[in-house]
């Protein structure tokens, strides 16, 4: 696969129950597509996005995501050593809210050692009720282990007008936003500002900013190609600092943890 080409990956139908998928997958793209099963995404290396309905959710190395049956979504990778181990899950008669709702979880040890299994039955496949027992000791463990979601995930404005907003504040990260200084340049008051983000958004302006900038921290340090005094300045930070409690803020470790793929052990 040429690692500097956007690869459209066809996507798999139909899947069975259990089916697998652990591949080096790279840089590619899965257009908007839905499964009749419930979708587990690990990823172990690089980072994906995910696009679901009107949100754009980032998995890091490490992470896993849950998608639910008939929920319509896409996959991109920018990055090229991207590994990912997806497990499809016939979850119907399931009615634990984890099962309905999308979200990105740090995978517990136990859950580790669930996937681990998954992916040496690529090459050891057991018998019909191994994998019956399997499949139904995954379903079960993954409301228990998957209980708290990862804040990294941004849903798409509904208005024009706070579109507009987002893309301003996209298009110029370097300057410090204020929220009196944001209303004044799109003619609206303080007030009306903070509840188009509140009604359309769910969150502050301010935790936006915070979200976005670390999502756009993770895929520059997934690139290479800077260090996080570069990645601070890139994103216009006021110091390496205030980068790395924003990070911990929303990712519970620091910049240093992730380059070094130490995250903290979940109890």
């Amino acid at each position: 696969m040429n690692k500097n080409v956007l690869t459209n990956v066809p996507v798999i139908r139909p899947i069975k129950n259990g089916h697998l998928l652990y591949e080096h997958l790279g840089i590619f793209t899965a257009d908007w597509h839905e499964h009749t099963q419930g979708q587990l995404i690990y990823a172990e290396n690089g980072l994906l996005h995910l696009y679901v309905a009107d949100y754009r959710l980032l998995i890091p190395a490490r992470y896993c995501a849950w998608v639910p049956a008939h929920t319509r979504h896409k996959l991109i990778s920018y990055s090229a050593d991207l590994l990912i181990n997806t497990i499809f899950l016939e979850v119907a008669q399931e009615d634990h809210p984890f099962y309905k709702q999308t979200g990105i979880y740090q995978v517990h040890p136990l859950l580790d050692e669930q996937l681990r299994y998954a992916k040496h039955r690529q090459y050891h496949t057991p018998d019909e009720q191994t994998e019956s027992c399997f499949y139904h000791q995954l379903k079960k463990l993954l409301p228990i282990l998957c209980t708290e979601k990862l804040l990294l995930a941004l849903p798409a404005p509904q208005s024009i007008q706070l579109s507009k907003i987002i893309t301003y504040l996209s298009e110029n990260i370097l300057l410090r936003h204020s929220t009196s200084e944001v209303a004044r340049q799109f003619g609206i008051s303080e007030r009306t500002l903070s509840r188009l983000f509140q009604k359309e958004m769910g969150m502050s302006m301010c935790f936006f900013l915070k979200t976005f900038k670390v999502m756009k921290a993770l895929e520059l340090l997934d690139a290479g190609k800077d260090n996080i005094c570069q990645v601070s300045y890139k994103l216009g930070y006021d110091s390496v600092a205030d980068c790395c409690n924003f990070f911990q803020e929303i990712l519970g470790y620091s910049p240093q943890i992730h380059l070094q793929k130490k995250l903290p052990v979940l109890q």
